[in-house]
């Protein structure tokens, strides 16, 4: 099935950045995603957003006691931030060598492992910080946290939870909880968490900022304006809480107001660009298609490489929802050619042949390409069912459509199909 853009409210940026320790993790309303720029305007507007988090000194903290020790885990935190992996894991395993019964060390450790994509390392080394301060809010709030990447939802509850009894005023394992509790369709409960997070720490703007998506979850859409807002009179360098304030406004029909929030985020740090996507969804749902597509054509003209191949994805769904899909077909060949690891695009040009039954060979070639950059993805696994069912090779259709199944359980649609290869297929 083609990948439609979600034009939803930009998440809370959510680095752990806590005494020097950077575990770098975004929740959605979908789920948690990839972790954290390290550099670059969006790293920084992160950083900022957490600035409260980052200042607060947690229940049971204490860095490196050993002077030499103390350095090189602060060399190793600035490293961390710059995304200088190697170095950093130098520095903190020199420090953990200075000082071994401090834990200060460990969460970097686990930090570097945990952005290198191994979740088990971080929590071997967590585990060690662990026994060595059991009573750090600290601890327990990154514990929760390399639990969420290792996809132990209770686990990870039971650890923010332990955190904020060990700390009622640490904001961040508050703001975690709410996260997660949104993340797994709790929605009423994250209400309450992040309702929880803003009065122990009531200039916390990652907490407004939550509690307005977690109440436009709700279809509470004055409660999100409230919050939305709340969270921009805290955080007026950072744009996501005008952006999420601006789609607000936007499904109130309210677009004038809207779009004067888009040009205020247009002109902060890291907003130039979601903004401009923003002003496009606006401008489709006011009906100035042309005007829309003009503004996103635009976009493009001024980006390269795999930004500039995104924008192009971008312009073929909407071309899609259009009903253009010779016009769609043409800007995902275009985002190839820019990125040819540009998966949704692969994806979507391959969808777009297999219900016009055109260039199925080139079809097939690209579903099987965006299977292989992103294995996990359910809908590539849908689309190369439908390729092959449009060539007829139905068998190996009911292989991918198993898949994409056995991925998306709860996908109709899928199932559907899945249904149709198997009677096209015939008896084994």
């Amino acid at each position: 099935m083609p990948v439609q853009a979600r034009f939803r409210s930009s998440c809370r940026p959510l680095p752990i950045a806590i005494r020097g320790a950077v575990l770098g993790l975004l929740f959605t309303a979908a789920g948690p995603a990839a972790a954290a720029p390290t550099t670059g305007p969006a790293a920084e507007a992160a950083a900022a957003q957490t600035a409260g988090d980052a200042a607060y000194t947690p229940a049971g903290s204490a860095p490196p006691a050993q002077p030499e020790a103390l350095s090189a885990w602060r060399q190793g935190s600035t490293q961390m931030a710059a995304g200088q992996l190697p170095a950093a894991e130098e520095s903190f395993a020199r420090a953990a060598r200075l000082d071994p019964k401090s834990y200060a060390p460990l969460l970097g450790l686990a930090d570097v492992a945990l952005r290198r994509g191994d979740p088990r390392r971080a929590d071997t080394l967590l585990a060690q910080a662990r026994a060595l301060a059991p009573s750090s809010a600290e601890v327990a709030a990154v514990s929760g946290r390399v639990h969420v990447v290792m996809r132990r939802v209770p686990e990870a509850e039971a650890e923010f939870r332990r955190a904020i009894e060990l700390d009622p005023r640490f904001p961040t394992p508050r703001l975690d909880l709410a996260d997660l509790l949104l993340a797994n369709g709790r929605t009423d409960d994250a209400v309450a968490a992040f309702r929880a997070a803003q009065q122990a720490a009531p200039r916390h703007g990652g907490a407004a900022f939550g509690l307005g998506r977690a109440l436009l979850a709700r279809k509470d859409l004055d409660g999100a304006r409230a919050a939305f807002e709340r969270s921009a009179e805290l955080e007026p360098a950072l744009p996501q809480p005008r952006l999420a304030l601006a789609e607000v406004l936007a499904a109130r029909q309210s677009y004038a107001e809207a779009k004067a929030q888009i040009d205020r985020a247009q002109q902060l740090r890291g907003g130039a660009l979601p903004a401009r996507n923003l002003r496009v969804t606006v401008l489709l749902a006011e009906g100035r298609t042309a005007d829309a597509i003009a503004e996103q054509q635009a976009l493009i003209a001024g980006l390269q490489g795999p930004a500039a191949a995104a924008a192009l994805v971008r312009l073929g769904q909407i071309q899609e929802r259009l009903e253009r899909p010779g016009e769609a077909a043409q800007s995902y060949r275009k985002a190839i050619e820019v990125d040819p690891g540009a998966h949704v695009a692969l994806n979507n040009a391959a969808w777009l042949a297999a219900e016009r039954k055109l260039n199925l060979d080139q079809a097939l070639a690209d579903a099987q390409k965006a299977v292989q950059l992103a294995p996990a993805a359910a809908s590539y696994h849908d689309t190369l069912g439908a390729v092959l069912m449009a060539r007829g090779e139905h068998a190996k259709a009911v292989a991918a459509l198993t898949r994409a199944a056995e991925l998306a359980p709860q996908a109709a649609e899928v199932r559907a199909r899945l249904a149709k290869a198997r009677e096209l297929a015939g008896p084994r």
